[in-house]
């Protein structure tokens, strides 16, 4: 057989391998669920169409950015050429997508022939496969607008220069709307900005355009931010850091202890030596990335397993790398390529479509059944700490949350240090204990059962949900405290549960 032949069957192999790939979960990215955080950003940003002012009218303390992102699907979902969610997986396919690709051509001529396999079968699945549920988060998007100006940072570590000035201000501008999604995104970019500061010294990294136009566009990114929303900085982040408890102990044992962290710092220090000694700027970016997604996960004080999706995405990439230089020579090139897909498949990764099949068995389809019966097209409250399954459901049937806040995350925060009552339940606190902040939540859930008139209230138990421990806390008796919402109430009547969640029905004619 001729090696034209060999290469081209090879070629074909890789092919298909990819198609198969893109092909099916590409079209899993389509069904339900869509993850919980972004399906209650999607559906912020449908309301602010609507004319509802962010962080006056729509309470969350996230920056404005993943909403200014999220008006794009929605404005497209108002086209009547698709729904939002549609428009939104489409945008979060073609961002990723265009960004991997362009990242990889970037690199592509210094790669071996085994490289650029591995990177190609291990890049699509690490950026489409592995985010399983996580697909759409911030964290997600954030990795994969990043990859362009990494792969330009590659190119400044060879000395070949970071290219044409027009696509290092385009990379770099990604990269910025990637990290100002979160905060904490920003240490990824400052990991590979003292990489090439200690790679070319002040003088040269002086000269490069990244940094000044990260500098200037968080100026007019923060400026932006004050002045067409003030009641940010002036209302939302001081209830967030009067009620968001970002660290305590029992949350940093659990950090050190869980799953998330502990194997990411041990490749780390497994790699970091050959990544920044190996004289491959490739993985020497990749690994100061991979640093600087873990810290960022890490100051999130959380073990959520999103929060370190960056992370995980950055060393699967970092250490496939690393494998395709060990089997340069050893092994056939597609082979190798193969054998490495495979392992990220078979130890990573979740079966395809796993997350939908569940979905179509779940209490959370059940309840998208019955608010497409019982409330067509009307506002329905639903009173969780939790936007799973809450905020996926409504984008789905299309219905408005009859209420400010994406969920009750503000409650048990409020009866977090309170202790329970001989009964074993948590006692209210009398109007002259309640804080500013709960006053707020009851005024403004109030408020809008009185004009929204819902017509299905879902209620869930506080002792069902994790942040309450255990502790019995009603929340319809909770909100009754407000006269407004006691009157509203006495016109439901209880339709049925769906496993813990009570579902009443609005009987008033409105």
């Amino acid at each position: 057989m001729a090696p034209s032949d060999i290469v081209s069957r090879r070629l074909s192999a890789d092919t298909l391998l990819l198609a198969a790939i893109l092909l099916i979960w590409g079209i899993a990215a389509f069904l339900p669920p869509l993850n919980a955080d972004a399906a209650a950003m999607l559906r912020f940003a449908e309301r602010m169409w609507d004319g509802e002012a962010l962080y006056r009218d729509l309470i969350d303390f996230n920056p404005p950015m993943g909403y200014w992102l999220d008006l794009i699907p929605a404005g497209l979902g108002r086209l009547g050429m698709g729904t939002p969610v549609f428009w939104f997986v489409v945008f979060c396919l073609l961002v990723i997508g265009g960004s991997a690709v362009w990242a990889y051509r970037i690199v592509r001529p210094s790669l071996s022939e085994t490289e650029r396999r591995v990177i190609a079968l291990v890049g699509v699945i690490t950026l489409l496969v592995r985010p399983s549920d996580s697909f759409g988060e911030r964290e997600h998007l954030m990795v994969a607008v990043m990859l362009p100006y990494g792969a330009l940072a590659v190119r400044f570590l060879r000395g070949a220069g970071g290219g044409a000035l027009g696509w290092r201000a385009v990379a770099a501008a990604l990269a910025f709307i990637g990290i100002a999604q979160k905060p904490h995104f920003a240490i990824l970019g400052a990991a590979v900005e003292l990489l090439l500061l200690a790679h070319g010294g002040p003088k040269a990294w002086m000269k490069r355009l990244e940094p000044w136009l990260f500098l200037l566009l968080g100026v007019i990114y923060l400026w932006a931010t004050a002045a067409l929303y003030p009641a940010y900085f002036n209302d939302m982040l001081p209830l967030a850091a009067d009620n968001y408890r970002i660290f305590d102990l029992d949350r940093g044992i659990d950090m050190i202890t869980g799953t998330e962290l502990p194997p990411l710092l041990i490749a780390a220090l497994c790699l970091g030596p050959w990544a920044l000694r190996s004289g491959r700027p490739i993985a020497a970016v990749l690994y100061v990335l991979a640093v600087g997604a873990i810290l960022a996960g890490l100051l999130q004080f959380k073990d959520w397993d999103y929060h370190f999706l960056p992370a995980r995405i950055l060393t699967i990439l970092l250490a496939a790398y690393g494998l395709a230089r060990v089997l340069e020579g050893v092994a056939p090139r597609i082979l190798a390529a193969l054998a490495i897909a495979m392992l990220a498949l078979g130890g990573n990764l979740s079966p395809p479509l796993r997350l939908q099949l569940d979905y179509l068995k779940s209490g959370a389809r059940e309840v998208e059944t019955l608010i497409r019966q019982e409330a067509g097209g009307r506002p329905v409250l639903w009173l969780t700490q939790y936007m799973d399954p809450t905020a996926p459901v409504l984008n789905y049937t299309g219905n408005r949350l009859a209420m400010p806040f994406m969920s009750l995350w503000l409650l048990p925060a409020l009866y977090e240090d309170d202790a329970p009552g001989p009964d074993g339940k948590l006692r209210l606190h009398p109007p002259e204990a309640r804080s500013s902040a709960e006053t707020y939540l009851l005024d403004r859930v109030a408020e809008a059962v009185v004009r929204e008139k819902p017509a299905l209230i879902l209620a869930e138990t506080a002792q069902d949900e994790a942040a309450f421990r255990l502790r019995p806390l009603d929340y319809l008796e909770f909100f009754a405290q407000d006269p407004r919402f006691a009157d509203a109430l006495t016109q439901y009547r209880p339709l049925k549960r769906v496993g813990t969640l009570r579902v009443l029905k609005r009987i008033a004619a409105d």
